[in-house]
Protein backbone atom coordinates (compact mmCIF):
# COMPACT_ATOMS: atom_id res chain seq x y z
CA UNK A 1 0.00 0.00 0.00
CA UNK A 2 1.15 3.57 -0.54
CA UNK A 3 1.12 6.46 2.12
CA UNK A 4 1.15 9.52 0.90
CA UNK A 5 2.97 12.82 2.89
CA UNK A 6 2.18 16.27 2.80
CA UNK A 7 6.10 17.33 2.93
CA UNK A 8 9.11 16.12 3.89
CA UNK A 9 8.65 16.78 7.72
CA UNK A 10 5.18 14.53 7.42
CA UNK A 11 7.25 11.67 5.24
CA UNK A 12 10.14 11.84 8.42
CA UNK A 13 7.98 12.28 10.96
CA UNK A 14 5.50 9.33 9.48
CA UNK A 15 8.28 7.30 8.73
CA UNK A 16 9.60 7.39 12.32
CA UNK A 17 5.94 6.36 13.87
CA UNK A 18 5.51 3.35 11.63
CA UNK A 19 8.48 0.64 11.01
CA UNK A 20 5.70 -1.24 8.98
CA UNK A 21 5.66 1.07 6.08
CA UNK A 22 8.30 -0.04 4.15
CA UNK A 23 10.18 3.64 2.86
CA UNK A 24 9.72 3.05 -0.86
CA UNK A 25 5.66 3.02 -0.06
CA UNK A 26 5.77 6.70 0.97
CA UNK A 27 4.89 9.61 -1.46
CA UNK A 28 5.21 13.33 -0.70
CA UNK A 29 3.15 15.65 -2.15
CA UNK A 30 2.94 16.77 -4.79
CA UNK A 31 1.86 13.52 -6.78
CA UNK A 32 -0.22 13.61 -9.82
CA UNK A 33 -2.58 11.28 -10.02
CA UNK A 34 -0.92 9.46 -13.09
CA UNK A 35 2.15 8.49 -10.83
CA UNK A 36 -0.04 6.78 -8.21
CA UNK A 37 -1.73 4.89 -10.40
CA UNK A 38 1.16 4.18 -11.79
CA UNK A 39 2.60 3.34 -8.38
CA UNK A 40 0.08 1.23 -7.15
CA UNK A 41 -0.05 -0.60 -10.20
CA UNK A 42 3.74 -1.68 -9.61
CA UNK A 43 2.71 -2.75 -6.47
CA UNK A 44 0.11 -4.90 -7.58
CA UNK A 45 2.19 -6.80 -9.65
CA UNK A 46 5.59 -7.04 -8.24
CA UNK A 47 7.37 -5.27 -11.17
CA UNK A 48 9.25 -2.48 -12.75
CA UNK A 49 6.78 0.80 -13.55
CA UNK A 50 5.17 0.81 -16.78
CA UNK A 51 4.69 4.60 -18.12
CA UNK A 52 1.77 5.44 -20.15
CA UNK A 53 2.25 4.07 -23.66
CA UNK A 54 1.22 5.25 -26.83
CA UNK A 55 -1.80 3.49 -28.47
CA UNK A 56 -0.96 1.73 -31.89
CA UNK A 57 -2.57 3.70 -34.36
CA UNK A 58 -4.92 2.71 -36.89
CA UNK A 59 -2.65 3.40 -40.41
CA UNK A 60 -0.30 0.95 -38.47
CA UNK A 61 0.22 -1.53 -40.77
CA UNK A 62 0.54 1.06 -43.92
CA UNK A 63 3.05 2.97 -42.11
CA UNK A 64 5.52 0.14 -41.47
CA UNK A 65 4.74 -1.34 -45.13
CA UNK A 66 5.95 2.87 -46.38
CA UNK A 67 8.25 2.65 -43.52
CA UNK A 68 10.04 -0.68 -45.25
CA UNK A 69 9.69 0.69 -48.70
CA UNK A 70 11.47 4.07 -48.13
CA UNK A 71 14.28 1.70 -47.26
CA UNK A 72 15.62 4.77 -44.32
CA UNK A 73 15.34 1.58 -41.79
CA UNK A 74 18.94 0.14 -43.66
CA UNK A 75 20.61 3.26 -43.51
CA UNK A 76 23.06 4.31 -40.44
CA UNK A 77 24.02 7.53 -40.24
CA UNK A 78 23.65 9.26 -43.76
CA UNK A 79 25.70 12.96 -43.81
CA UNK A 80 22.82 14.93 -44.43
CA UNK A 81 21.81 14.17 -41.73
CA UNK A 82 24.33 13.65 -38.65
CA UNK A 83 24.67 17.50 -39.81
CA UNK A 84 21.11 18.57 -39.16
CA UNK A 85 21.12 16.51 -36.07
CA UNK A 86 24.60 18.13 -34.95
CA UNK A 87 23.11 21.67 -35.81
CA UNK A 88 20.10 20.70 -33.66
CA UNK A 89 22.28 19.87 -30.72
CA UNK A 90 24.28 22.99 -30.82
CA UNK A 91 20.89 25.16 -31.67
CA UNK A 92 19.21 23.78 -28.54
CA UNK A 93 22.01 23.69 -26.45
CA UNK A 94 21.27 20.07 -25.03
CA UNK A 95 23.59 16.99 -24.63
CA UNK A 96 22.18 15.15 -26.96
CA UNK A 97 20.00 14.70 -30.43
CA UNK A 98 19.07 12.11 -32.71
CA UNK A 99 16.60 11.32 -35.56
CA UNK A 100 14.63 8.39 -35.06
CA UNK A 101 12.29 6.04 -36.83
CA UNK A 102 9.91 4.03 -35.24
CA UNK A 103 9.67 0.42 -36.23
CA UNK A 104 7.09 -2.46 -35.30
CA UNK A 105 8.68 -2.99 -31.76
CA UNK A 106 11.61 -0.67 -31.83
CA UNK A 107 13.15 2.62 -32.17
CA UNK A 108 16.00 3.14 -34.73
CA UNK A 109 18.52 5.69 -34.42
CA UNK A 110 19.22 6.63 -37.79
CA UNK A 111 21.72 9.36 -36.81
CA UNK A 112 22.92 10.39 -33.28
CA UNK A 113 24.73 12.94 -31.70
CA UNK A 114 26.05 13.50 -28.17
CA UNK A 115 24.05 9.60 -27.46
CA UNK A 116 25.11 6.20 -27.69
CA UNK A 117 23.26 3.41 -29.71
CA UNK A 118 20.99 2.58 -27.88
CA UNK A 119 18.15 -0.43 -27.87
CA UNK A 120 14.97 1.40 -26.91
CA UNK A 121 11.80 -0.48 -26.63
CA UNK A 122 8.43 0.55 -28.21
CA UNK A 123 6.69 1.08 -25.22
CA UNK A 124 9.58 3.14 -23.70
CA UNK A 125 9.79 5.47 -26.88
CA UNK A 126 8.76 9.02 -26.87
CA UNK A 127 8.47 8.95 -30.74
CA UNK A 128 5.54 6.76 -30.72
CA UNK A 129 3.40 9.12 -28.89
CA UNK A 130 3.57 11.19 -32.07
CA UNK A 131 3.06 8.45 -34.39
CA UNK A 132 -0.14 7.52 -31.97
CA UNK A 133 -1.14 10.76 -32.10
CA UNK A 134 -0.24 11.89 -35.52
CA UNK A 135 0.64 15.26 -34.17
CA UNK A 136 4.27 17.26 -33.06
CA UNK A 137 4.84 16.56 -29.71
CA UNK A 138 6.83 19.28 -27.07
CA UNK A 139 7.88 17.76 -24.05
CA UNK A 140 9.61 20.46 -21.82
CA UNK A 141 10.54 18.31 -19.10
CA UNK A 142 9.96 14.37 -19.48
CA UNK A 143 10.09 14.18 -15.30
CA UNK A 144 6.92 16.30 -14.95
CA UNK A 145 4.96 14.77 -17.70
CA UNK A 146 2.73 12.04 -16.42
CA UNK A 147 2.93 10.27 -19.90
CA UNK A 148 7.13 10.34 -18.90
CA UNK A 149 7.78 10.88 -15.55
CA UNK A 150 8.22 7.01 -14.74
CA UNK A 151 9.92 5.87 -18.16
CA UNK A 152 12.77 4.28 -17.63
CA UNK A 153 14.51 6.44 -19.97
CA UNK A 154 13.67 9.90 -18.14
CA UNK A 155 14.60 7.74 -14.81
CA UNK A 156 17.82 6.35 -16.01
CA UNK A 157 20.32 6.36 -18.72
CA UNK A 158 19.80 8.82 -21.08
CA UNK A 159 18.13 10.53 -18.42
CA UNK A 160 16.13 12.41 -20.82
CA UNK A 161 14.18 15.35 -20.26
CA UNK A 162 13.75 18.06 -23.64
CA UNK A 163 11.58 16.05 -26.24
CA UNK A 164 10.17 17.70 -29.31
CA UNK A 165 9.07 15.35 -32.34
CA UNK A 166 7.00 15.44 -35.06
Amino acid sequence: FLVVAKNQDDLEMGQAESNVIPKESWLVEPVSVAYIRTRVRMSLLRAPCKWVRASIPANEEARLVALKESCMMDVNQPEGLKRITRVARQLFDVGAACFTLLAKDHVKLISAEGLDCINIPRDAAMCAHVVSDQDFTLVADALEDDRFADNPLVQGAPYLRFYAGM
